[in-house]
C-alpha cells in the first residue's frame, strides 16, 4: 500500500469525493476492463432466462466456484433442488455489487433465496483512512438493504468475510473480522440468515493452511465443499424443503485477535449503531457523518468534536443557532453520536475513520455520562483515558480540549426534581460523575491536553444540576449551550488564533 502514500495527494482528492464503499460504481483497476463487464452481461442473460432459486453474491471467492468448486457446484447447485446461479465476479468490492443490483444484475428473476460474502477487496486494497471497517460495514448493509427490499419473499443467507492471512494476527484477518463482528448482527433469523464456518477453513488455534488457501485468501475444493455442507440447511429452509430453522450462531467460533477496545469489553458494543436503535438516527448518522468528511476536498478541520449526546445536540433547533453564532467563523466536524459510551467512541475513533484521512488543530473531548448506569468510576476513567490516547496516536499535532462529565439529573416536571429511574435514585450519579472528573482531571497536561472546566456552571446553589440550563437534567438547552460557548471560545481563540 506504499503507493497510496507516494501518490497522497492524488488519493485524497478521489476519497474526498465520495464515501467509496456505498457509492454504486464500476471496478477502476485495468484487469477488470475486459472481463467484468461481459461476466455482468453474461450473468444478466442467464437471470432473463429464468429458472433460478438461488442466487450467490460475492467477489473471487464467489466467482472461484466455476474453477476450484467446480465439482461441487456441478454435484450440489447446478442439479437437483437448488437450482443456483453464481454472480460472484473477481475484484468486487461492496460498491460494484451495488451498482450491479441497480443495473439490473437479476433482470426480472426472483430467487427465493440469495447466497451474500462480500468485503474482502473492501478491506484488502485500501488504507484504513481511505476506507475503514465501517464503511465496509455500511457497504454489506447498503446491499442487504437492496435485497430486502426488492425481493421481500427472499432469504437472504449472509457470510462472515472467509478467513485472509495466515494467522489471527494477520492485519487484513483483523480488519475482516473487525467487520464480521458487527453484520453477523444484521441477522436476525427470519429475513437475513447468519451462516459461519469460518472456524472449519482454519486450524483450531485460527491458522489458514496454504492446503486450504494456497494464496491464504482463496479456498481451493476442501473449502468448497466444507461451504456447499454448511449452506444446505439453509437453503432446505429457504425454499422450504425443510421446517427447521437454522442455528443463530456456529457451535465453536474461530479465534480472535480483535483488539480490545476498554476497560470490560474486548468487543465494541456497537450493535446499537446498525440495528437496536429504535428510531433508526444512528445509522444514518454514521453515513451522513462519513459522508460529510468525505466530501471535504481540503481534508482539513478547525476542530473536530468528539463525544455522545451532549456533543451531538449542538445540532439540534435552536442550539444550532447558537453554534452559528458562537461558532461560525471555525470549520467544525461535530462527531458526537446520542447514546455513546466510551467503547462506543473507542471503535468510532479506531475503525470509524472519523480521525483518518483529515487533518485538525483542535480535538474537543466530552465522553461516559452514558457508562455511568454500570460501570464505576474507576472504569469510566479507564475508559476515557484510553479514548485520550487512541485520539493523540491519530492526530498527534492536535490539542485536546478535555471536558468533565456535566452534571446530570434524570428527569423533573412541573418544576419538581424526580431523582428516580428504573429504581435507582439519581444522586448516585452526582457522585459517581464527580469522582470521574477527578480522576479524568490530572490527564490534562495543560500543554497537549486541556482542561476545561464546566462544572460549577451547569450547578444551581443547591450543587445540583440546574435545570434552567440543562433542560431534561441531562442535556443542555439553547441557554447551556451559550454558557458552554462561552466557556470554551477564548482556547479556541487561543489555540486556532482567531
Amino acid at each position: 500500500m506504499h503507493k497510496f502514500i507516494v501518490s497522497g495527494l492524488l488519493l485524497v482528492g478521489l476519497a474526498a469525493c465520495a464515501q467509496l464503499a456505498v457509492t454504486p460504481s464500476i471496478p477502476e483497476r485495468h484487469w477488470t476492463h475486459g472481463m467484468w463487464l461481459p461476466r455482468f452481461d453474461a450473468k444478466r442473460a442467464l437471470a432473463a432466462e429464468g429458472g433460478y432459486d438461488v442466487v450467490f453474491l460475492g467477489d473471487s471467492i464467489t466467482h472461484n466456484w466455476e474453477r476450484y468448486g467446480t465439482g461441487v457446484w456441478q454435484r450440489v447447485f447446478a442439479e437437483g433442488p437448488y437450482k443456483a446461479l453464481n454472480c460472484g465476479i473477481s475484484g468486487d468490492r461492496t460498491e460494484h455489487l451495488l451498482w450491479r443490483l441497480d443495473h439490473g444484475q437479476l433482470a426480472k428473476l426472483t430467487p427465493k433465496a440469495f447466497v451474500l460474502m462480500i468485503g474482502t477487496n473492501n478491506t484488502g486494497h485500501r488504507d484504513d483512512w481511505e476506507e475503514p471497517p465501517t464503511d465496509t460495514i455500511l457497504g454489506v448493509q447498503s446491499i442487504l438493504a437492496r435485497l430486502t427490499t426488492s425481493y421481500p419473499e427472499a432469504k437472504v443467507i449472509l457470510h462472515p468475510i472467509f478467513p485472509r492471512g495466515a494467522t489471527t494476527n494477520d492485519p487484513m484477518r483483523v480488519r475482516n473480522d473487525l467487520v464480521n463482528s458487527v453484520i453477523c448482527d444484521f441477522a436476525d433469523n427470519k429475513r437475513i440468515f447468519w451462516c459461519d464456518f469460518n472456524a472449519k477453513l482454519v486450524t483450531p488455534e485460527g491458522v489458514l493452511e496454504k492446503t486450504m488457501a494456497p494464496d491464504l485468501l482463496h479456498p481451493r475444493e476442501p473449502g468448497y465443499e466444507i461451504w456447499a455442507e454448511e449452506l444446505k440447511p439453509y437453503l432446505d429452509y429457504a425454499l422450504g424443503l425443510s421446517t427447521k430453522v437454522p442455528p443463530r450462531r456456529p457451535a465453536k467460533l474461530m479465534p480472535t485477535a480483535l483488539p480490545k477496545t476498554g476497560p470490560r469489553t474486548t468487543i465494541p458494543q456497537i450493535k446499537k449503531y446498525w440495528l437496536d436503535n429504535p428510531n433508526k438516527k444512528v445509522e444514518p448518522r454514521i453515513r451522513n457523518k462519513r459522508a460529510e468528511e468525505c466530501a471535504n476536498v481540503e481534508r482539513y478541520y478547525d476542530a473536530i468534536w468528539l463525544g455522545d449526546s451532549i456533543t451531538h445536540f449542538w445540532e439540534h433547533k435552536g442550539n444550532d443557532e447558537v453554534f452559528k453564532q458562537k461558532f461560525g467563523a471555525y470549520k467544525i466536524l461535530n462527531a458526537g453520536f446520542g447514546g455513546d459510551q466510551t467503547q462506543n467512541l473507542l471503535w468510532n475513533i479506531r475503525h470509524g475513520g472519523i480521525l483518518d484521512g483529515v487533518h485538525t488543530r483542535l480535538i474537543t473531548l466530552m465522553i461516559g455520562t452514558n457508562n455511568a448506569w454500570g460501570d464505576t468510576a474507576e472504569d469510566i476513567a479507564a475508559g476515557i483515558a484510553e479514548c485520550l490516547k487512541t485520539i493523540r496516536a491519530k492526530q498527534p499535532q492536535a490539542k485536546v480540549l478535555l471536558m468533565p462529565l456535566l452534571p446530570r439529573e434524570v428527569a423533573h416536571k412541573r418544576g419538581e426534581r424526580n431523582f428516580r429511574r428504573e429504581g435507582r435514585a439519581c444522586d448516585e450519579l452526582m457522585p459517581k460523575h464527580q469522582k470521574v472528573n477527578e480522576l479524568i482531571r490530572p490527564l490534562a497536561d495543560g500543554e497537549r491536553v486541556l482542561w476545561c472546566d464546566l462544572t460549577g456552571k451547569f450547578t444551581d446553589k443547591e450543587g445540583l444540576p440546574d435545570i434552567t440550563l440543562l433542560g431534561d437534567g441531562t442535556h443542555p438547552n439553547a441557554a447551556g449551550y451559550t454558557v458552554w460557548a462561552d466557556a470554551v471560545l477564548p482556547l479556541y481563540k487561543q489555540i486556532l488564533g482567531r
